[in-house]
């Protein structure tokens, strides 16, 4: 389940995270892209190695990445700001 609302992009795709669920092993949530046809693919997995558990959706930011924040990780396990190019 998607935390945080979805952010469209021009072509009828939407983005967004979820705080739990990947194939990581930790399900430690992912970023996932929905195409206008109903695909959905995961475009990132989280792990404890870097940030994990994502609280909020994404921003779009003007250089075209996408940007967020998790709950956990970082170099004192106390979430990090990410970004990621969709």
């Amino acid at each position: 389940m998607p935390n945080g609302p979805l952010v469209p992009d021009a072509k009828g795709n939407f983005y967004g995270t979820t705080y739990l669920g990947g194939d990581s092993g930790c399900s430690c949530g992912t970023i996932f892209k929905l195409t206008p046809d109903g695909t959905l693919k995961v475009l990132y997995t989280f792990t404890h190695g870097d940030g994990y558990f994502p609280l909020a959706g994404l921003l779009k930011g003007p250089d075209g990445y996408l940007y967020g924040t998790t709950q956990l990780g970082g170099a004192h396990d106390e979430g990090v700001v990410f970004k990621i190019k969709k």
